[in-house]
């Protein structure tokens, strides 16, 4: 268990089967997978706050890389080395009463958010 101030890494492999799965339901929620992990995400660390039902939704942050290989000039080819990227922090109203559902309609608000911010040069730091 980590003590304050610590982080706590757990990984949770998917077989080819769920993972299979995971695709076929995010595509048929109008998502994307990462969308969807990052809002289990969220859903989760407002659950781990103490987030309930009856509270007023709260805005959450989280942070996404996105490449810049397309977006410079001159062009950057395959052939380059580099670290070509950027990041970006999303902030998303979340509901603890969306905790007891699948995370679809946040994953969707944030498939969206995710969309515009990472072709917005003026999200990028």
């Amino acid at each position: 268990e980590a003590g304050a101030g610590e982080s706590r890494y757990l990984p949770v492999p998917l077989s080819e089967t769920e993972t299979a799965a995971l695709i076929k339901a995010a595509k048929a929620a109008r998502t994307t997978v990462h969308a969807a992990v990052c809002a289990a995400a969220l859903l989760a660390v407002a659950d781990i706050a103490g987030l309930r039902d009856d509270d007023p939704p709260v805005m959450m942050s989280s942070g996404h890389l996105a490449s810049l290989r397309g977006r410079v000039d001159p062009v950057i080819t395959d052939h380059q080395l580099g670290g070509f990227i950027t990041a970006y922090i999303v902030e998303t109203e979340v509901a603890a009463r969306a905790a007891g559902e699948l995370p679809w309609e946040l994953a969707r608000t944030l498939k969206a958010d995710l969309t515009t911010k990472s072709l917005t040069p003026a999200y990028f730091f």
